[in-house]
């Protein structure tokens, strides 16, 4: 059967951001991009057999390959149907005209734009290699080059960031009007050099932030469709809700993952051993009936409408009630989740702790 879902992972960038733990190297030169191409083409032929209904290229940053290698990419994943979504992540400061329309001539129909902030000194603040000036050139670029479904990326709990700061910001961003808009707040991870700053956040001035964030972008017409995830009527992210119904889908390219009737496999993120053997990088993962239970529920949660209690129950062969009954009474008792009779989600206070929440299905 054919995955739902394809993800193809680009890992370069110009420069790597100050928060970023992903897979991905800065300043490698365009023949060894140009090799890796190579070797993701190898792997896609070898593997997919059919396309899918979405296809997803992320880093990294895909549009830090200079034109030519952005190209053999295109040719490398190959060209959709017209009814696929077909996302490609970029940054303001590696995207102009040109780029954009090797991607829509390729088949891309949905860009997503890494703005992260409206703010010049928030954006050297988290090592951005773009200003705000060049997140509007970008936009405008895009609409140019034929793009209507874009997505713009937005990060709040910044270093020094106030609410009114991080209002301005959605401000700014909604009135571009995009289809879509993703605001996730800050996580400093280990090893980064935010990490190394020991930058402090407030838990108070990040629950004000999204709070605001939610009532803010539906005031404004957006539909909150997921705990970090905004749009206008009819532009889910198809992609992604796949990611979060726990459907199949394929990774190609570095440290990608695939998951495939229940097994999960994942790539190597060693550069060089992938492009000597890109077929072979792949290592199943060892993995229970129980992990899959457990991801159903801690992912499907994340939507706001919640888990199907009956695709459920037809997948598994048991009602949620007989697996987890005693989490689900104990969270409905403190409000952080609700039951309907076809739906378990996140209430609004649910939404403030849900890692609190998920923690109990795992």
């Amino acid at each position: 059967m054919t995955p739902q879902g394809l993800y193809v992972h680009i890992p370069f960038c110009l420069k790597k951001c100050d928060y970023c733990d992903f897979c991905s190297f800065p300043g490698i030169d365009e023949e060894t991009q140009r090799k890796y191409i190579k070797a993701l083409q190898k792997e896609i032929e070898f593997d997919t057999g059919a396309s899918a209904e979405t296809v997803y290229i992320g880093g990294g940053t895909p549009t830090s390959l200079s034109k030519k290698n952005l190209l053999r990419l295109m040719e490398a994943v190959g060209k959709p149907s017209a009814s696929t979504e077909y996302s490609v992540e970029s940054n303001p400061g590696t995207i102009d005209f040109y780029k954009l329309k090797i991607l829509k001539d390729a088949g891309v129909n949905r860009l997503s734009i890494g703005a992260q902030s409206f703010d010049d000194n928030e954006l050297k603040s988290l090592g951005r290699i773009h200003n705000c000036e060049e997140i509007y050139e970008s936009y405008e670029a895009a609409i140019r080059s034929g793009f209507s479904n874009i997505n713009i990326d937005l990060m709040f709990a910044l270093p020094g960031q106030t609410l009114n700061d991080w209002t301005g910001t959605l401000k700014k961003a909604v009135k571009l009007r995009p289809k879509h808009i993703s605001t996730y707040n800050l996580q400093i991870e280990e090893g980064t050099p935010l990490s190394a700053k020991a930058v402090q956040q407030d838990n108070e001035t990040e629950y004000q932030m999204y709070k605001g964030t939610i009532d803010f972008l539906k005031s404004e017409g957006y539909i909150h469709y997921e705990i970090s995830n905004f749009c206008l009527p009819g532009f889910e992210c198809k992609h992604n809700i796949n990611y979060w119904e726990n459907g199949d889908y394929k990774g190609f390219g570095l440290s990608a993952s695939s998951h495939i009737k229940w097994a999960r496999h994942k790539n190597t993120g060693d550069l060089k051993e992938y492009l000597s053997d890109p077929i072979n990088s792949k290592k199943k993962e060892k993995r229970a009936k129980k992990d899959e239970i457990a991801e159903t529920m801690f992912m499907g949660l994340r939507l706001i409408k919640g888990i199907d209690l009956n695709k459920f129950e037809k997948r598994f062969k048991k009602p949620v009630e007989e697996l987890f009954g005693k989490e689900i009474q104990e969270l409905s008792e403190k409000g952080l989740v609700e039951q309907s009779s076809h739906h378990l989600r996140l209430t609004g206070k649910g939404l403030f702790v849900a890692n609190e929440v998920f923690e109990r299905f795992v």
